[in-house]
């Protein structure tokens, strides 16, 4: 299964616990999908939040971001090592 990172832009003064209740639902959602949330990143001074998500196609990520809490700005598929 392909891998997926969405891009997320933290609003000016997002503070962690944002990010954390975030993910708990990104997780929810996806987890409801069938899809493999694999973790995040982030940095609250850069203002970015970055998830990997294990889907069969962008639209499946896209579905899932639907109605969270950070607007995703875009998704790119990726390869790890």
């Amino acid at each position: 299964m392909p891998i997926f990172v969405g891009i997320h832009k933290l609003p000016r003064g997002a503070k962690e616990k944002l990010v954390k209740d975030g993910w708990r639902k990104y997780r929810q959602s996806c987890r409801k999908m069938g899809l493999k949330p694999l973790g995040v990143v982030y940095s609250l001074k850069q203002r970015v939040a970055y998830c990997q998500t294990k889907a069969n196609s962008v639209s499946q990520v896209q579905r899932a971001h639907k109605n969270m809490l950070i607007p995703l700005k875009g998704i790119i598929e990726v390869k790890a090592l």
